[in-house]
């Protein structure tokens, strides 16, 4: 692996030694995350289905409604290991963005 990578990625080593239900390991970058079980996978989905089950979700998965009000989300700018990521912080003057619409106001389950 190149320097450049091996180095940042080093940092990173997280390591799981029991199957614990209510905390699966979950990587991601903020529009993509994958929760994992000790195996690195999700090779043992049953043993999470009943408390916190193991689903791999995107922002870009979001369901879209015809009735959804015009205007941007403001996001938060927080500075993570040199990458800005945005985080919807507050409802404050947007809660026509942020208040839930139905049934279909969540993150989708993407496999």
């Amino acid at each position: 692996m190149a320097r450049w990578i091996a180095k940042p990625a080093a940092r990173h080593n997280p390591t799981l030694r029991a199957f614990d239900p209510f905390c699966p390991l979950s990587v991601g970058n903020g529009e993509f995350a994958f929760p994992a079980d000790p195996t690195g996978l999700q090779t043992f989905p049953q043993l999470y289905a009943d408390k916190l089950p193991l689903w791999t979700q995107s922002q870009w998965g979001w369901h879209s409604s015809p009735s959804r009000p015009g205007g941007s989300l403001r996001l938060t700018g927080y500075d993570t290991y040199g990458w800005p990521v945005g985080y919807a912080t507050s409802s404050e003057g947007q809660q026509a963005l942020t208040q839930p619409r139905g049934p279909r106001h969540h993150a989708p389950h993407s496999g």
